[in-house]
């Protein structure tokens, strides 16, 4: 039976690369480079969201290394400093992902709300519940019957479970994505004067919020905008770039962030609360290198075109590549990282020995985002391919027989 669902998964699977390569009107050699992210450019793309992106991928493989091998080493010694302080700063990758998630998904755009939710769906959810269950079945937790499906279901709507911590992250984006319609409409309305004091609105609520976690005391006036969805606001703040005004003073917050987040992560021990997340450090800090890859961008867009060379369009594939599957890679790196790299290739960031960690390190993530990047582009374009269709046939059946309307 196992068999016959493979052959006919695969026959399905071919069928629908075909359906979608003859409707793009490509040859094969570009609808793989389509896939793959590595086709021409799309009108209007962000290059340094891709940055941005790419930045943050290798940040939370990289954050998950440094803290699995501070845990491992003596407490307060000169090694631990340094990876403890250095994991800390790499958590801004948490709110990078929030903030480009704001500033592509909050401006003001002809869309209706059935319409973005349908697609969030199938791009967001799908995926998610997907990869969930790639876990669940490498961790003998879920088989074909009816009975274990369902319980499947109910693990995945239940939220990230101890096999999965990681996909906290995940569970927050979608959190985000579902005011995003109505937020849109806030958005076109907003002058320059309202967006900078949003940006405030948020910042200011950070500080009281740090201020009262360093105390050790609740604060008591906590609302969403002080949260995730303000850090989600300021990504679309920011990426509206309304003049250079605030540079210098971002730039500066951010760099005494910096300092501050290392010195709290390395001397308290609720360093992940009064020193990451939504903690007025880091979202300076975060805000600091949203901002640098924003400016270098335009300052990269104003020169003189030149001739690019092997190395330059190489490293640009790979970071549109790693950009088009840094969801992907942001579900399966922990597999890849502690089960893959780690525990069956012995790639570890002890793998030089204990005064060569930063080789072993590297190493261990680079490791672990090539095996994400693979697995990735093989699953997504199966499994998640295949869900996304059997999602889009049973939508358009619900359409043909109800006809929903825009709302």
């Amino acid at each position: 039976m196992k068999w016959i669902l493979f052959i006919a998964a695969t026959a399905l699977i071919g069928w629908i690369h075909l359906k979608n390569r003859n409707s793009m009107k490509l040859s094969w050699p570009d609808y793989g480079k389509t896939l793959l992210g590595i086709g021409p450019k799309a009108k209007g793309r962000k290059e340094y969201l891709d940055q941005l992106r790419f930045l943050s991928v290798m940040l939370v493989i990289l954050v998950h290394s440094m803290q699995s091998a501070a845990s491992k080493i003596l407490e307060a010694s000169r090694l631990w400093y340094v990876l403890t302080g250095a994991a800390g700063l790499g958590l801004c990758c948490n709110l990078l992902f929030v903030m480009i998630s704001g500033a592509l998904l909050l401006p003001c755009r002809e869309e209706s709300a059935t319409a973005f939710y349908r697609k969030r769906l199938s791009k967001v959810v799908l995926p998610l519940a997907a990869y969930y269950l790639f876990y669940l079945h490498r961790s003998g937790l879920v088989s074909l019957s009816p009975d274990s499906l369902w319980s499947a279901c109910l693990r995945i709507l239940s939220g990230p479970m101890e096999l999965v911590p990681h996909f906290w992250l995940v569970y927050v984006l979608i959190r985000l994505y579902i005011p995003v319609p109505f937020f849109r409409r806030m958005t076109g309305n907003l002058t320059d004067s309202m967006e900078k004091a949003i940006a405030w609105v948020v910042i200011l609520g950070a500080a009281f919020k740090t201020g009262c976690y360093f105390l050790g005391i609740s604060f008591g006036f906590d609302t969403v905008w002080f949260s995730w969805e303000g850090i989600f606001l300021l990504g679309y703040v920011l990426s509206r770039d309304r003049g250079r005004t605030y540079d210098k003073g971002i730039w500066a917050g951010g760099l005494c962030g910096a300092v501050l987040i290392v010195w709290v992560h390395a001397t308290r021990t609720d360093g992940a609360v009064c020193a990451a997340n939504d903690s007025l450090l880091m979202v300076l800090f975060s805000m600091a290198v949203f901002l640098l890859f924003l400016r270098c961008d335009g300052l990269a867009g104003k020169r003189k075109k030149t001739p690019s060379g092997i190395l330059r369009k190489s490293v640009s594939a790979v970071v549109r590549m790693i950009s088009r599957y840094s969801y992907s890679i942001l579900l399966i790196h922990w597999f890849m990282l502690f089960v893959v790299a780690e525990k069956h290739m012995r790639l570890g960031p002890f793998f030089f020995g204990p005064s060569h960690v930063a080789a072993g390190l590297l190493l261990q993530s680079a490791a672990a985002l090539m095996l994400s990047l693979a697995f990735a582009v093989i699953y997504d374009n199966t499994a998640v391919l295949l869900a996304e269709w059997l999602w889009e046939t049973f939508w358009n059946i619900l359409r043909q027989k109800g006809k929903p309307g825009r709302f």
